[in-house]
């Protein structure tokens, strides 16, 4: 990242990042290395010769806290996570000098009073994060997605324990099921998909809330990390569909009805409390894509995909065994290879003396069965509701 303030110090090439108090220069700044690791600089004695500096390594939840006023500078200092370097800068160009100094040996004229936070953020509505997606992904060679919530409250940078277990389970839930339609419609998904379309938690700054999530797997040589890839730019682009309601109703439809009944999901639950979405994606192929939705907007769709059904039927052939059968309610249990479970009903093109032979042998017969699976989403709801239909039965 290319900054317009870089300082030479003894433990590398510092750019500034932030200013926080300027008067001749930068008194109280961020800055960060090469590598992306996040210092504090302060400003604490001048002479006639030398300028003293103090500069605190921080981790980026730290400097969140700081730059948000939630911590005082002088505990962020007596508190440092590393120590402070005392850094002395001379305007003949001479070579700066360093000395590391623990929290005891820090003079008490360099700290500034206890009260002394930092404000300047307080009435920004959205701010970059201080690490963009697409910087991280580009350094990580993984996918990023952040997720920000915001609800206006005066303790934006929270978010209630329950709140957040819905936001993650459903926003993994959407990118599972977007990564690849077909799959969302048979029933539990492969296991092969859902590694592919893994995204953990990353440790990140509140940002009204903000969440970064990053692809398990990192990208090839070509910078495409294959379903994750799918999955988050589908994402985005659905999100700033929400803000369309034009172009809603086919993108739910592109997607399938179970991907549409999670994206309803997360919707629903932001819209019950009135929170906005902001969905920003990195790619590590340097591509960035941001979408954004008012709460106004994140209702709006929401009730859309309330008041819209979209059942959708597909016929596949799956290898297992048949394990139940009752002829009287003409239904049916079948265990596939891979461990998903159907029940449902069977039709006339079934001989019901060979399923009751089938069904009767221990464990069942291996068989190739033809399944036709209707997906529903319930507008009332907007839970899905899956029914199987037995069309055909084949022992191997």
């Amino acid at each position: 990242m290319a900054h317009e303030i870089e300082l030479l110090t003894p433990f590398g090439v510092l750019g500034i990042s932030e200013v926080w108090v300027e008067f001749n220069g930068p008194r109280l700044f961020t800055c960060e290395n090469a590598a992306g690791h996040a210092y504090i600089g302060m400003w604490v004695m001048e002479g006639k010769d030398r300028d003293v500096y103090l500069f605190m390594a921080v981790s980026h939840e730290r400097l969140e806290t700081i730059r948000r006023g939630m911590m005082p500078l002088c505990v962020a200092i007596v508190s440092s996570e590393c120590g402070i370097e005392e850094v002395t800068f001379f305007p003949d160009g001479s070579v700066a000098k360093s000395r590391h100094l623990d929290a005891e040996q820090i003079p008490k004229e360099y700290l500034p009073s206890e009260d002394a936070v930092v404000t300047i953020y307080e009435d920004q509505e959205h701010r970059e994060p201080e690490i963009t997606s697409v910087t991280m992904a580009v350094r990580s060679r993984r996918e990023i997605v952040d997720v920000c919530v915001d609800g206006g409250a005066a303790r934006f940078h929270e978010l209630q324990t329950r709140r957040l277990g819905t936001l993650l389970l459903n926003t993994q839930d959407l990118l599972d099921d977007l990564a690849n339609p077909e799959s969302a419609t048979r029933g539990r998904l492969p296991k092969a998909l859902i590694d592919e379309t893994q995204f953990n938690a990353l440790p990140v700054a509140a940002g009204s809330f903000r969440i970064r999530l990053a692809s398990a797997n990192a990208c090839d040589l070509f910078f495409d990390t294959g379903m994750a890839t799918k999955a988050a730019r589908q994402m985005v682009d659905l999100i700033q569909a929400c803000a369309k309601p034009d172009s809603l109703g086919p993108a739910a439809e592109g997607i399938g009805p179970r991907a549409a009944g999670k994206l309803r999901d997360l919707l629903g639950d932001l819209s019950a409390d009135g929170l906005s979405l902001t969905v920003d994606w990195g790619s590590p192929a340097d591509h960035r894509n941001v979408a954004r939705l008012s709460g106004r907007e994140v209702h709006e769709a929401f009730t859309a995909l309330t008041q819209k059904a979209l059942p959708v039927s597909s016929i596949f052939t799956v290898h297992g065994r048949l394990t139940g059968l009752d002829t009287d309610k003409r239904s049916f249990r079948f265990h596939a290879d891979d461990g998903s479970l159907y029940t449902g009903s069977y039709t006339d093109n079934c001989a019901e003396e060979v399923l009751m032979r089938l069904a009767r042998q221990e464990g069942g017969t291996p068989s190739t069965a033809t399944i036709e699976q209707i997906v529903v989403v319930v507008p009332a709801t907007g839970e899905t509701k899956t029914s199987n239909i037995l069309r055909t039965l084949i022992p191997d």
